[in-house]
């Protein structure tokens, strides 16, 4: 038995670098049209591979899916290991096996759940986000268990 991914997976892990194509395909989120204009903004790369802005401020109002938006973003730059450089063939098995780390800080340990939470229910495919309300079911989620772990770090 093969463990190769099927073609249907890799057509949808390479157009996934599109991070709105990531959001919607992949995880099965419909964006909404304030989440769609900052993925096209706030997460652009230069190459495929490289930031165009290293960091970021995110201003909105209660209940626009900041959150939600936050946790598709790293799942997305982790995924694709956004700002590891992969563009030649004698870099794809150190850019394959190497880490990705992503720190993610909050005013409080509550905030901080928040994120981790949505990040959780959405690569389980449970996240409300996820739901189809024409079909009652939850839209299928492409992300393969394995892709990321959590390592809890206390000061």
């Amino acid at each position: 038995m093969s463990n190769k991914p099927d073609d249907a997976f890799l057509d949808h892990f390479a157009r996934g670098r599109n991070p709105v194509y990531f959001a919607e395909v992949i995880m099965g989120v419909r964006l909404n049209p304030a989440q769609t204009r900052w993925f096209n903004h706030a997460l652009r790369t230069k190459n495929g591979w490289d930031w165009v802005f290293r960091r970021g401020a995110h201003v909105s109002g209660n209940q626009t899916g900041k959150t939600l938006g936050l946790a598709l973003g790293v799942m997305w730059a982790a995924n694709y290991k956004i700002g590891v450089d992969n563009t030649s063939v004698s870099l794809w098995d150190p850019w394959l096996n190497s880490a990705y780390n992503w720190f993610h800080l909050a005013p409080t340990y509550g905030q901080s759940l928040l994120l981790r939470n949505d990040m959780a229910n959405l690569m389980e495919g449970k996240h409300p986000a996820q739901f189809d309300r024409n079909t009652g079911e939850f839209r299928k989620v492409y992300w393969q268990t394995g892709l990321a772990a959590e390592k809890k770090i206390d000061f």
